[in-house]
């Protein structure tokens, strides 16, 4: 069996993409196939899944105090 490549910048760009429904038509098919045949893929992409899970479930954060700047403070 040969070995899987390693993922590149451009294969986790391509999978963030992917989650977020940002990528062209030509790429979701080309990206879904390699996902069938690279079991690298799948799991960097169930990773990536899992962290945008985590991050969604945090509480939205506040500032610790207004940064408004007033006109006299500019």
């Amino acid at each position: 069996m040969p070995a899987q490549p390693l993922l590149d910048e451009r294969d986790l760009e391509l999978l963030s993409a992917y989650i977020d429904g940002e990528i062209t038509p030509a790429e979701r098919t080309q990206l879904e196939a390699r996902l069938s045949r690279e079991p690298a893929l799948r799991h960097e992409l169930a990773t990536l899944r899992q962290t945008v899970s985590w991050i969604n479930a945090l509480p939205p954060a506040r500032a610790p105090r207004n940064f408004t700047l007033t006109p006299e403070m500019a």
